[in-house]
């Protein structure tokens, strides 16, 4: 269906902005790559997998190499919540360090509940300029916004090389248009509401028997030792 779409409309150009600045790398709309995002959690029994195929929620321009910069961002920014790129259940080589060996390749059986919303997706971890819209979210994303459309995400005009003369204004929905859509706030909150696929391990006998997902308890604080007077 992408490909038929791609033919139609190769000749269409897509233009993307932040403050009426129209990009002068027209896209084409073809066909994109699946960009898989997935994350281990080891606090709920069963563990489970949740993954993400991240590259229909782009609007239409934006490029496999932007998508792929966007997870990558993801996966650094959001390391506290141990998050990688690709599909839950499967086993990966090359991309590394943004891969690594986790149980998550044995991961195959739908979890339950089968599918949660991502809030994974849009809490970073690290300070500075990050997110549109979510304060406390890391600076990589501030770096994609300027380069990419001529942004702030933190919510002040900034000055560097990748700004006009006047500054790099704030990331918001009424400037980011087109392509850019993925650096306005409203993009970037719609995705925590996302829903992603849960898996769980069939040789864990609660993913085995469908048991629902609850959390981990606490360990037990370990037993003070008795003082005896000398």
């Amino acid at each position: 269906m992408k490909a038929m779409l791609g033919s139609m409309f190769a000749a269409l150009t897509i233009y993307g902005s932040c403050v009426g600045v129209h990009f002068s790398d027209a896209t084409e709309l073809v066909a994109r790559t699946p960009m898989w995002i997935r994350h281990y959690n080891a606090s709920v029994a069963p563990p489970r997998c949740g993954d993400i195929n991240i590259e229909p929620l782009f609007p239409i321009g934006v490029s496999d190499v932007t998508i792929q910069r966007y997870a990558s961002n993801a996966v650094e920014d959001y390391s506290a919540y141990v998050l990688e790129l690709g599909e839950c259940g499967k086993n990966y080589t090359g991309y590394e360090p943004l891969n690594h060996s986790w149980p998550v390749i044995n991961m195959t059986k739908r979890n339950n509940p089968p599918s949660l919303p991502a809030p994974w997706f849009t809490h970073g971890n690290k300070p500075g300029g990050g997110l549109p819209g979510i304060p406390g979210t890391s600076g990589t994303f501030q770096a994609l916004c300027v380069e990419e459309c001529v942004c702030s995400t933190t919510g002040k005009i900034i000055h560097n090389q990748f700004c006009p003369t006047d500054g790099c204004p704030p990331c918001t929905d009424a400037n980011c248009k087109g392509r850019c859509e993925l650096c306005s706030p409203s993009f970037n909150k719609k995705l925590e509401g996302t829903m992603i696929n849960l898996w769980c391990d069939p040789s864990d006998p609660d993913c085995n028997n469908g048991r629902p997902s609850r959390p981990v308890p606490p360990p037990s604080p370990a037993p003070s030792t008795p003082q005896f007077p000398l």
